[in-house]
Order: C-alpha cells, then sequence, then structure tokens
C-alpha cells in the first residue's frame, strides 16, 4: 500500500508509505491517492520530499 487516505471532518489526511521516498512505482502510487483524496499538488510534493523515518 503506497498510502492510506481518509476524510476527518472534511479535512484530508494520509499515512505515506515510507518506500515512497525512494521507489519511483510507490511514490506514483502514493500520488494518485493523494490527488484522489483531494491533496493540491504543491501538498503532495511537500508530503512526498517530507517523507522521514
Amino acid at each position: 500500500m503506497a498510502a492510506f487516505t481518509a476524510d476527518m471532518d472534511g479535512v484530508p489526511v494520509a499515512v505515506v508509505n515510507r518506500l515512497a521516498e525512494h521507489d519511483p512505482v510507490v511514490r506514483e502510487q502514493a500520488e494518485l491517492a493523494l490527488a484522489a483524496a483531494g491533496f493540491s499538488s504543491d501538498t503532495i510534493r511537500e508530503v512526498l520530499d517530507g517523507i522521514r523515518s
């Protein structure tokens, strides 16, 4: 699973798999999941660039 997304009181939230930091396939899947959940492209970029362990 690349990302788990949910809606909490009208606010999209997500948990992103750490593999998205280095694996391009997982990263693309996470991008699609975040976009489908309503995250903006700027937020998606910030989320994926900020992955940490």
